[in-house]
């Protein structure tokens, strides 16, 4: 049996509340009561951070205690005259965007650093909901509201969203927006937005996937083409030209990822970061194999890019469940994956809408049960009653992270495998019997 779009929506808005809230309690009592670190560090990081050892001029007039990392360093490295190029290490973390994202708070930082602030984060957000608002339009006005409160406001990542000033803002906005647009037949639209992510981030590449098996062959080159001018343009204008500034943006990617996968272990949702957890506070027989998971992950990370690409490309799948994989993807296979990034997930909800939900029921709850988990608050320790979260130490961001997303990718391979064996394709008695 299937379930209909609207009761899996009301299913996993339930599920997504239920979780919010033993996970916002386990917090407060790890935070106020066993007095284990700061509640705000198990919703997402701390939003005081500065840009330590940076000139004074880069500080802003503080709103409180709080500076939107994740807005205010791009910001100033978008106005050196190469970003990815610092000389002295002290100077400041390295700097792992890409060109456009580059371009982007380039365009931002020509004005008062807060009224920016206050502008570069209300375009998307108001965005975001209004692009829920209208996936959700065959509920009533009431029913659309606490969709939007459960299924968006009250999850982690969108709390993380808010407090890094983090650009996957955007980049949800712009997937979310332009999957929206394919399911309302305006696909070329969609593809360059869609182009527009994946210029900003990389990795919203797999959704085009969506247009492929819709056949838009003409709007996923348009896509592919969005994405490779915007990234390389904002390139001419920077001091290295294209080739040099290419390498500095590789180079940086790769030693920023690297770093973060274990200095930042607490609040990695990768798999990468799911394995260094396994691999401190597991049993000996699975710490052994996440420890040479590890140290293999190229290899790991290929086999599932390869069986999630095989999976989005099976006919027998819905629209939703081809987004979740590649949410599953984007979410699970680089080293390091923020807190903020796991609303990629939204996008999912935008497919479902114009789509009927096919998997079985019963593997449909599981999954959603899963979505559940990674919008939750998790960032507490593993051993939250004894450990202090400071320091790389692994929490259930981090245990539950990459493993939610390789259940989730589970049960749909199963579902596939299911739809196979049903048509008779693996199963060797429906074989035999249509052979003779």
């Amino acid at each position: 049996m299937n379930l209909r779009n609207e009761t899996v929506r009301r299913e996993l808005a339930a599920f997504i509340g239920i979780f919010f809230i033993i996970g916002s309690a386990i917090a407060f009592l790890t935070a106020s009561y066993l007095s284990k670190g700061s509640i705000q560090y198990f919703f997402s990081f701390h939003g005081s951070d500065g840009p330590a050892a940076y000139p004074n001029s880069v500080v802003p007039t503080r709103m409180g205690v709080h500076l939107f990392g994740d807005y205010l360093l791009p910001r100033w490295q978008s106005r050196l005259s190469s970003p990815w190029y610092i000389d002295d290490p002290a100077s400041g973390p390295i700097n792992n965007y890409l060109p456009f994202t580059m371009a982007f708070f380039w365009v931002f930082s020509h004005f008062d650093y807060w009224r920016s602030f206050v502008v570069y984060l209300l375009i998307p957000v108001v965005g975001i909901f209004w692009v829920m608002w209208k996936t959700f339009e065959n509920e009533g006005s009431v029913d659309r509201i606490r969709l939007l409160i459960s299924t968006i406001i009250l999850t982690a990542p969108f709390v993380s969203l808010i407090d890094r000033g983090n650009v996957q803002l955007y980049v949800v906005w712009f997937c979310c927006l332009g999957v929206y647009l394919l399911n309302t037949n305006r696909a070329l639209s969609g593809a360059v937005l869609l182009g527009l992510a994946i210029a900003l981030k990389g990795y919203p590449v797999f959704f085009l996937a969506l247009w492929i098996r819709a056949k838009r062959w003409r709007e996923a080159i348009v896509a592919t083409l969005v994405a490779g001018v915007s990234t390389l343009v904002p390139l001419l204008f920077y001091e290295g030209g294209i080739v040099r500034n290419l390498h500095r943006v590789l180079r940086n990617v790769r030693l920023n990822e690297e770093l973060y996968a274990v200095d930042s272990l607490a609040y990695n949702n990768s798999l990468k970061g799911t394995l260094l957890a396994l691999s401190r506070v597991a049993p000996l027989h699975i710490d052994g194999l996440a420890i040479r998971m590890y140290n293999h992950f190229t290899l790991v990370v290929a086999v599932l890019a390869i069986l999630g690409m095989v999976v989005m490309m099976n006919k027998s799948l819905d629209a939703f469940s081809v987004t979740l994989v590649g949410c599953v993807l984007m979410t699970s296979l680089v080293d390091y994956v923020g807190g903020y990034a796991v609303a990629i997930y939204f996008v999912a909800l935008v497919a479902m809408a114009r789509t009927e939900v096919r998997m079985k029921a019963w593997r449909v709850r599981v999954v959603c049960v899963l979505l559940a988990i990674q919008m939750m608050p998790k960032g507490f320790p593993l051993r939250f009653w004894s450990q202090d979260p400071t320091g790389p130490v692994a929490t259930y961001t981090s245990l539950f992270g990459g493993t939610a997303s390789v259940l989730i990718l589970g049960m749909i391979v199963w579902e596939c495998v299911a739809n196979r064996w049903a048509r008779g394709d693996l199963n060797p008695h429906v074989l035999t019997n249509t052979g003779t």
